[in-house]
């Protein structure tokens, strides 16, 4: 199988490094080669390149209005793509904008997504417990809880 793990966030802002931090986290990590830890930035619409051709693909960043502060959430494509209905023009091209545009953009996306998504602030503990389903996903394609 073809499967990535893209971390997702700006490490300059701290309310949106919880990816960036998860991605050094997983660096550290004796991982299989057949998974590929990407940090993903702020890439926007550019993230679908990363997209092509993937089975698998667990997306890790910082969410919000899915769950209390400092909750883990799971949302597979379509609560990802749910979400755009709230999304609004400006400079900022979401992640739940890319996907929703993916199939129009790709000849061969990805058949599981899920996105791991942090709300609010983190930690240590956090960024472990986030890398840890990530890494769980990506083999198995579930978390078990």
């Amino acid at each position: 199988m073809n499967i990535s793990i893209i971390c997702l966030g700006n490490r300059l802002l701290q309310t949106d490094s919880f990816g960036p931090c998860v991605f050094d986290y997983l660096q550290k990590q004796n991982i299989q080669k057949e998974i590929e830890v990407i940090e993903g930035g702020t890439a926007g619409l550019n993230l679908l390149s990363l997209l092509e051709g993937r089975d698998r693909v667990v997306f890790v960043d910082a969410v919000a209005g899915f769950a209390p502060t400092g909750e883990i959430v799971i949302l597979d494509l379509e609560k990802i793509i749910e979400s755009t209905k709230d999304y609004r023009f400006s400079h900022d091209i979401n992640l739940a904008y890319a996907l929703s545009v993916m199939p129009m953009v790709l000849t061969a996306i990805p058949t599981e997504i899920v996105l791991i998504g942090l709300e609010g602030n983190w930690n240590g503990h956090e960024i472990k417990k986030a890398a840890a389903m990530s890494i769980e996903f990506a083999f198995s394609g579930c978390i078990v809880d």
